[in-house]
């Protein structure tokens, strides 16, 4: 199992569960005051509070268009993209210290993604941990968005969930 290049000193997501609502909230943050506030508020909190009773201008990607001026698809898309750069400049070896991953996102030239923390024992590792792994070498080997990082995203999550976006699976 290839677990090496993703364990981080200090940089572990924890339990997978809270990983999604972790990567919202830092996004939330970042972008607290950018067009993308009303979208999040109306369509993105109420689902991930599990309230599914969305108003239509949540229901579609042109709606979401017209309604907040925001390419839907084209803003997870391009979510995913910096995940994956990040991921493979991980595997890479190019974001070895703890604090250039973090520069790197503060400077928006990087995304969050999943990591171990540097104490996991790759051959006890537990099934959220296993995940973990999982996730981060689907975001560097693969070229599709997988299930398991659209649920990271929230808005990825939030518009498969309400059939706003199928990325077939």
């Amino acid at each position: 199992m290839r677990v090496s290049s993703l364990i981080y000193a200090g940089l572990g997501v924890g339990a997978l569960a809270l990983a999604g609502t972790l990567l919202f909230h830092i996004q939330k943050e970042r972008v607290e005051s950018s067009v993308l506030e009303p979208f999040l508020k109306a369509c993105v909190e109420p689902v991930l509070a599990g309230k599914n009773d969305v108003g239509p201008a949540c229901r579609s990607p042109q709606a979401i268009t017209d309604t907040y001026n925001i390419d839907i698809k084209g803003h997870i898309d391009a979510r995913h993209a910096l995940m994956k750069t990040t991921a493979r400049r991980i595997a890479d070896g190019e974001l070895l210290k703890p604090q250039d991953y973090k520069a790197c996102i503060a400077s928006d030239q990087c995304a969050e993604v999943p990591l171990l923390p540097a104490d996991v024992d790759p051959e006890k590792m537990t099934p959220e941990q296993r995940l973990t792994s999982e996730i981060f070498w689907d975001l560097v080997e693969q070229d599709r968005m997988t299930k398991p990082v659209c649920d990271l995203i929230a808005e990825c999550q939030v518009m498969v969930k309400l059939n706003v976006i199928d990325y077939g699976f």
